[in-house]
């Protein structure tokens, strides 16, 4: 896999990232977008040709001190496998990501469809296994919840 880092600036955080494709998307393809650490946000790209790819990262002056929660499942060839990842009741949600397992040599891992929230707090994906038993991850990235104002 090929990855693709951006960092935020000092005095910062980062909230959430994404990724846009700028080739054919047969080329490259994403196999994970997660926060690898406070200030920076990751891409990982499956390569199967020549590609072009642009990462982004959000970043908040604020440092929300976001939590990371996460989920694991081993898919099954050929059948979509949905793994969600859910914040803490005294949290919400503020972005998500994803992990998948890809080895390019054997062109062996899974491809995530369908990365994104599912109510307040959960962040679900979806992915398409196409070898025997890949591991995917999703992400869930929260922070405390506001106090309420009287």
């Amino acid at each position: 896999t090929v990855p693709v880092e951006v960092r935020c600036p000092r005095g910062s955080e980062a909230v959430r990232g994404g990724y846009q494709v700028l080739s054919n998307p047969g080329d490259v393809f994403p196999v994970g977008s997660l926060r690898v650490n406070k200030r920076t946000w990751e891409v990982q790209f499956g390569v199967e040709g020549d590609g072009q790819v642009t990462a982004y990262a959000y970043c908040d002056k604020s440092e929300p001190g976001l939590k990371v929660k996460s989920d694991l499942a081993t898919g099954t060839e050929d059948t979509p496998e949905t793994v969600e990842a859910k914040c803490k009741r005294k949290q919400q949600l503020r972005s998500g990501g994803f992990d998948a397992e890809y080895d390019e040599g054997q062109f062996d891992g899974a491809v995530v469809t369908d990365s994104r929230r599912d109510g307040r707090r959960r962040w679900e994906i979806t992915a398409f296994p196409f070898a025997e038993t890949p591991t995917v991850a999703a992400y869930a990235y929260c922070e405390k919840k506001p106090k309420k104002k009287n």
